[in-house]
């Protein structure tokens, strides 16, 4: 199971969004980590490159789904073959971490917040 959620005060004015993905009928462990400079780097060491711009339209889409609303953890139910998710964002003023599993009832937000992430990554390119 992923770490309790906290959110807490930023000093750092670095943007960092980390988006871990476990779980599911395979028993994936997935993460990523997305920089305001445009580099991502994965679980296995593989590094991208995106636009600056494109991480700052994504933090700008999560944010505005509702993340920083969200409450620290959504894991009330019992899944076997569920993906768990393990989000926390700085977003240069505030940090939080949010997990979460797909399998209970999770708020539209979080579930939108997930998409963004999801579409996010899966368009990487080496």
């Amino acid at each position: 199971m992923l770490p309790v959620a906290t959110a807490k005060p930023n000093d750092s004015s670095e943007v960092e969004i980390t988006f871990q993905i476990s779980g599911g009928i395979g028993g994936i462990e997935q993460s990523w980590v997305i920089r305001d400079d445009g580099s991502v780097s994965d679980k296995t060491g593989k590094t991208y490159a995106v636009a600056p711009e494109r991480v700052a339209r994504l933090l700008n889409e999560v944010t505005a789904a509702g993340f920083f609303e969200l409450d620290a953890a959504y894991e009330d139910i019992a899944c076997a073959d569920c993906f768990a998710y393990a989000i926390t964002i700085n977003d240069g003023k505030q940090s939080k971490r949010v997990t979460m599993l797909d399998g209970g009832q999770l708020p539209d937000r979080a579930k939108r917040v997930i998409e963004l992430l999801r579409a996010f990554v899966s368009a990487l390119e080496p």
